[in-house]
């Protein structure tokens, strides 16, 4: 475990070891809940006997059914580790869940692949001039092209969007997503797209919109964009800085 200096002020270093003895810890295992917290690590502190016990007790089990004398190992350090509460090493059993996907991401996501559904299947409909007015370049700007694993949002959604297509929805998509090791994996674009997305949703929503009957149910045709609307989806893929050709 590396080590890592924090320079300060006496006045700020007096109060946080006020602070430690007031709350019966240390400095240190304070800091290390607050760098958890900026670093998103969903690591629980602290777990009630009954979860502990539980938890123990299919370590336990797991001893007996896994082959693989390392992890059989693994597992029994893992019971010792809860039975005596060690609680600094909780990590150990926490250290492969990740942190919980912000609801809100979820129906972005949903939305996304919608549209791109729909911008697919109209592009499917195009006749031959069409698709040759509408140039290669310009068709690839409304296919789905994933989300940029460097970022950490994008990379949460991308594994989203992989589950969905695991679980069988929008599978009119599936042929962007590869196979690796028999889980679905979604395209790694290498640069920011939540943007465009989101600026594309824009102008989809708009040209979807204004096909709907006021208090009237959408009809299939409101999903079906002819070249000029392609050409308006193209055009909020670029961001508005961006000088026109």
């Amino acid at each position: 475990m590396a080590t890592v200096t924090i320079r300060m002020d006496d006045e700020k270093r007096i109060a946080l070891e006020q602070l430690a003895r007031d709350r019966d810890s240390t400095v240190s295992d304070m800091l290390r809940v607050a760098v958890d917290g900026l670093l998103a690590r969903d690591v629980p502190h602290s777990l009630d006997a009954v979860t502990r016990r539980s938890l123990a007790l299919m370590h336990e089990i797991l001893t007996h059914v896994d082959p693989d004398p390392r992890a059989q190992q693994d597992h029994r350090r893992k019971i010792r580790v809860l039975s005596k509460g060690f609680t600094s090493e909780y990590e150990r059993e926490f250290y492969s869940i990740d942190t919980e996907f912000p609801p809100a991401d979820g129906p972005v996501v949903w939305d996304i692949l919608d549209m791109f559904a729909v911008l697919e299947a109209s592009l499917g409909r195009l006749d031959a001039d069409a698709v040759a007015e509408l140039g290669d370049r310009d068709r690839h700007l409304l296919e789905f092209g994933g989300f940029d694993y460097q970022v950490p949002r994008e990379s949460r959604m991308a594994e989203f969007a992989e589950h969905l297509i695991d679980d069988d929805r929008w599978t009119s998509l599936a042929h962007h997503f590869g196979d690796r090791l028999g889980e679905p994996d979604c395209p790694n674009s290498h640069i920011l797209m939540l943007e465009r997305y989101q600026r594309m949703l824009v102008a989809y929503d708009k040209i979807v919109s204004a096909r709907t009957p006021p208090g009237g149910m959408r009809g299939f045709e409101a999903y079906h964009f002819d070249l000029a609307d392609l050409g308006t989806m193209i055009a909020a893929t670029r961001h508005p800085d961006t000088p026109a050709w």
